[in-house]
């Protein structure tokens, strides 16, 4: 098998891609990995990240500060006004006036004295009427706003603090933390953006770095 860059016989595998190379281009990674021009991702993906951040923070802002009132389909339901029962009062029933007896006079005949009873035709009493009773009107029951969901905000994340020893470089951090499954690239494109590393990914010595516990 031959090496990669050149046309001697390979040596080594390249832990981290895999590929053979010979002594001259390479020790524990290729000469390919080991470059941090290579494996670090360019300033114009770290931008467009930025960017995309800074607008998703826009949104989720823009939608804590929204009125509830904003969003179409919620308008308030007019209430109808409660209408109380009518009361309606009947009348006192008019009592008829009760007619007087009148005496008869008495004739005087052979015939034992006749004397007329003065008799009295009782007066009809009148019936009561019926009073009606008042219908209730049905009372309109206020619709309910729904009330809005609060927004969840999720967790922040946990990170290791590191101290560049000389001879660090920043290929060598992010392969000595790396999890057993994840990615490379994207593993040092966190860690620069969290310790707003420069482009050259230059590192002096003593300065702390906050690395992504995963």
């Amino acid at each position: 098998m031959e090496c990669f860059l050149c046309e001697r016989d390979a040596t080594r595998e390249c832990d981290r891609c895999g590929a053979l190379f010979c002594d001259d281009h390479g020790d524990a990674l290729c000469e390919r990995c080991s470059d941090p021009d290579l494996a670090v991702p360019s300033h114009r993906l770290y931008r467009g990240a930025l960017l995309a951040l800074f607008a998703g923070s826009l949104f989720a802002l823009w939608l804590l500060i929204r009125p509830p009132g904003d969003e179409p389909g919620l308008a308030a339901s007019p209430v109808s006004p409660v209408v109380g029962p009518a009361i309606v009062l009947a009348p006192d029933p008019t009592e008829a006036p009760t007619p007087t007896a009148t005496e008869q006079p008495t004739t005087a005949t052979t015939s034992p004295t006749a004397t007329s009873e003065a008799t009295s035709s009782p007066s009809p009493t009148p019936s009561p009427s019926p009073t009606p009773s008042p219908t209730p009107s049905p009372t309109a029951t206020p619709t309910a706003s729904p009330t809005p969901t609060p927004t969840l905000t999720p967790a922040e994340d946990a990170y290791i603090e590191y101290t560049v020893q000389a001879g660090d470089t920043l290929v060598q951090i992010v392969g000595r933390f790396l999890p057993d499954d994840g990615d490379f690239d994207e593993f040092a494109r966190r860690i620069i953006e969290i310790n707003d590393i420069e482009e050259s990914g230059s590192l002096d010595v003593g300065d702390v770095l906050l690395i992504p516990d995963e």
